[in-house]
């Protein structure tokens, strides 16, 4: 299944310059990740902070679940708060798997990898 073909559609034009956005941030910064990271409704979306970018350059060594804390800081969410990060749409990678490495299985036609985040409520 292509998570891409899920999302609303993005016109070639456009998958085009993220393609060549994509390959000049691996050019300049070869050992970051380009991820772009959107909500899976918009209900549940995070309070949003307006130096809260759509796309992140991650440290390819940092582990999925390094990445995960450095987005509940910068969404700056509640204890009693979780997100969960799926990659394609349903894919939960093992929290302890470097970004490198979910990148090279993940990333889409464009070279940007996708991840989607929900918001849980943790009771306890």
């Amino acid at each position: 299944m292509n998570f891409r073909s899920e999302l609303p559609s993005v016109g070639k034009s456009q998958s085009d310059a993220r393609q060549k956005e994509a390959a000049q941030l691996l050019r300049t910064h070869p050992r970051m990740i380009p991820t772009i990271i959107e909500s899976t409704a918009p209900d549940q979306s995070l309070p949003q902070n307006k130096y809260l970018p759509p796309r992140f350059l991650i440290p390819g060594m940092y582990s999925f679940h390094e990445f995960t804390q450095v987005l509940r800081r910068r969404f700056q969410l509640d204890p009693a708060d979780s997100i969960v990060l799926t990659v394609q749409g349903t894919v939960v990678p093992a929290m302890e798997q470097t970004m490198q490495k979910v990148y090279e299985r993940y990333r889409a036609e464009d070279l940007f990898l996708y991840v989607t985040y929900t918001r849980e409520a943790v009771y306890g």
